[in-house]
């Protein structure tokens, strides 16, 4: 009792409440375990040791577990267990005997609320069939069921989750029963029991308890133990990805049962969070760094990118201006300029002139910044039209963001021009087509605004010729901007820089590095030939942000570049991953990933059943099962379920696009971890699937 010093000196001699010290926690109460102890009867109960595992503070709830050494009930010896628990948390507790757990059935509850831990007489008592443990938490009611088997309890309840952070505490005559022993029975509990929830024992440790030292949120040495803790269990993560069904197959709200309500009150270890993930996070994940991911685009992570990602949370500089952090600045003009380089982008989007580069976290707020200072530069030369005449015009591919964006900066949807593509085209824009919408709204009376060209649409993978629409564009005035969020990577080989001729004519380009060149989430590039015009757009300036290099004028504050005040120090991520693999290893990792690609569409024009619907051009294989005649609703609702059938599996994660009507599969290579054989064992599951609902006819 040496470690309590709010308890009095009786209290730690004989580790009890009297009266004088239960004044200070008013809402003490003791459970006794016997079915032959009924009201007023005397109770007394001899302990050895109280356990303080809550905070010692009315004002919170405080548990106190007791183990004594005796209960005697009107001179006979009783039971071997009682509780003190805090009222507040509700009438609850759990009992036993020198060989460990007893038979719920073999004894009843007996709750007295503050009445003596000495002697004295038990009062407004109710007896209780159900076994219930000592927790803190007020979500356990006296109610619930409980299962106990060996030296495990566990507790399930119908109405209230229990929070996570409210750990259950089991206790028997040898102790605290190691966590390690409880968790193994979980698979067991859950087939056993189906009427509801499970909450597993944890040791004392498990559920917190007083702090023995000030709180210290970023302790140097506990830093380091705990991020090693988290390295390495994402280590094994990867290890073990294959073993997970790709995509999630929980159903929606599974969570809800498994995380509470409330907050923890007191702190748990990061082994037991960690734990927590495996076993209640881990099932909701659908696996975007499993190698059999080949759903939406790569979004592929690597030892770079997260060593960058650790660099740039831990060092959590905030540099919305020069100032606020120079080199968080300096060092994003720089690996700008870097990436513009690599992938030989025309020198007017470098830093040295009229141009640059910043780093967005999505393309989507690439584009809602460029369609703002389109719109703002434009209104400003504008002889009285109002935003309600300008129009944007973007391809039946072009990424839906755009209308987002579009409806963001406050253009009407009506506004919004949808131009048509075909199988002829290879679904790409064609310069005549983007002239007749235009030349239909000046004639309309309408103002051109802005045209968004795409290298590699999300659906097809098409690609627009950017030199013929750029040169349209530059006919009517029109904003045009290239988005190559995933295959603008590819662009750093030269064997691929034929799909980005034209660049010359466009105002804006956008590519996402976190999709297809190793740097993990968040990380979108976006150049701008005039960065005059994005700045006047977005720029603002507050008294609390002057100071004297950004009055000058020779700096840059990112701020002024993007919608938000704050910003991650995302180009240490960037830095990082180029410097750590160099640009041959980048290009041999783009180049892997078409090999693949290309390996994939050769298995599928070899197999008769199958047709490719759109030329590959990148990593995307677009293809779908050949149905007699190509019946137009059987070939859909055939398509479709093969893919079900696909992703049920376990095995692999494709999604699907439809194309003048047609549903058909995307094969997306490029995970990290994806190799040759992952591909080839996919393509099988898709053969042996399609075999599956051919010969049963599909129905």
């Amino acid at each position: 009792m040496e470690d309590f010093p709010h308890f009095c000196d009786q209290c730690k001699s004989i580790g009890i409440l009297p009266s004088e010290c239960r004044s200070l926690y008013p809402y003490v109460l003791m459970i006794v375990l016997d079915n032959h102890i009924t009201s007023n009867e005397n109770v007394n109960v001899v302990v050895e040791i109280v356990v303080v595992i809550g905070a010692v503070d009315n004002s919170i709830p405080t548990i106190f577990l007791v183990n004594p050494i005796e209960v005697v009930v009107n001179g006979e010896i009783g039971v071997d267990v009682a509780f003190v628990v805090d009222n507040n948390i509700g009438n609850t507790g759990v009992g036993g005997n020198v060989e460990g757990i007893v038979d719920p059935s073999s004894f009843d509850f007996l709750m007295a609320p503050s009445c003596g831990i000495s002697e004295g007489v038990v009062e407004a008592f109710e007896p209780n069939p159900c076994l219930v443990n000592l927790v803190a938490s007020p979500n356990i009611s006296p109610d619930s069921n409980v299962d106990v088997c060996d030296d495990e309890v566990t507790v399930f309840d119908d109405s209230v989750p229990l929070d996570p952070g409210d750990r259950e505490v089991f206790y028997h005559m040898g102790g605290l029963v190691p966590v390690e022993s409880v968790h193994a029975s979980q698979q067991r509990r859950q087939q056993k029991h189906k009427q509801g929830p499970f909450y597993f024992l944890q040791t004392q440790e498990a559920m917190g308890s007083l702090p023995t030292e000030s709180f210290q949120p970023l302790d140097p040495d506990l830093f380091s133990k705990e991020s090693k803790a988290v390295v390495d269990f994402i280590a094994d993560y990867y290890r073990d990805i294959e073993h997970f069904p790709v995509r999630s197959q929980v159903k929606p709200g599974y969570l809800r049962n498994l995380i509470p309500d409330t907050p923890p009150l007191l702190p748990s270890p990061i082994s037991t969070i960690l734990h927590d993930i495996k076993t209640d996070i881990f099932p909701g994940l659908t696996h975007w760094q499993s190698p059999n991911f080949y759903a939406y685009y790569q979004a592929n992570a690597s030892t770079a990118g997260f060593a960058g990602e650790m660099l740039c949370s831990g060092l959590n500089v905030v540099g919305f201006s020069w100032v606020a952090s120079p080199a968080a600045t300096e060092l994003e003009t720089i690996v700008m300029d870097w990436m513009a380089n690599m992938l030989k982008l025309p020198r007017t989007f470098l830093s040295g002139g009229r141009g640059g580069g910043v780093i967005h976290g999505s393309t989507c707020e690439a584009v809602v910044c460029t369609l703002a200072a389109a719109r703002d530069n434009a209104l400003s030369q504008s002889n009285g039209e109002g935003i309600t005449k300008l129009t944007v015009y973007a391809s039946d591919q072009t990424h839906f963001t755009f209308q987002k964006a579009a409806k963001l900066v406050g253009i009407p949807a009506r506004n919004f021009r949808v131009i048509s593509t075909s199988a002829e085209t290879g679904y790409a824009l064609t310069a005549e087509n983007v002239r007749a919408a235009m030349d239909a709204d000046v004639v309309a009376g309408m103002v051109p605004l802005y045209l968004c060209g795409t290298v590699g649409t999300t659906a097809v993978g098409a690609v627009d010729p950017l030199r013929e629409i750029g040169e349209v564009a530059r006919e009517f005035g029109v904003w045009f901007h290239v988005d190559a969020a995933c295959a603008g990577s590819a662009a750093i080989c030269p064997e691929f820089r034929r799909y980005f001729d034209g660049m010359e004519t466009a105002d804006s380009f956008s590519m996402n590095p976190h999709k297809w060149l190793l740097a993990n989430m968040d990380c979108c590039c976006l150049w701008v030939k005039c960065k005059t015009k994005l700045v006047d757009s977005l720029s603002t300036k507050p008294e609390i942000l002057r100071n004297a290099a950004t009055e000058v004028g020779n700096v840059i504050d990112y701020k002024d570049w993007q919608i938000a005040l704050s910003r991650r120090f995302r180009a240490m991520k960037l830095w990082v991953v180029i410097r750590r693999f160099g640009q041959a290893n980048l290009m041999e990792h783009v180049r892997s990933d078409v090999d693949m690609a290309k390996h994939f569409e050769k298995l599928v024009a070899e197999d008769e059943r199958f047709d490719l619907v759109v030329p590959r051009r990148f990593t995307l294989v677009c293809f779908k099962l050949r149905v007699d005649k190509n019946e137009g609703k059987k070939c859909r609702e055939m398509n479709k379920k093969l893919l079900d059938s696909v992703n049920g599996s376990g095995k692999a994660f494709m999604t699907h696009a439809v194309v003048d009507g047609e549903f058909v599969l995307r094969f997306a290579v490029g995970g990290t971890l994806t190799e040759k054989h992952h591909v080839e064992a996919t393509w099988r599951l898709v053969q042996e699937k399609a075999s599956e609902l051919l010969m049963t006819g599909w129905k």
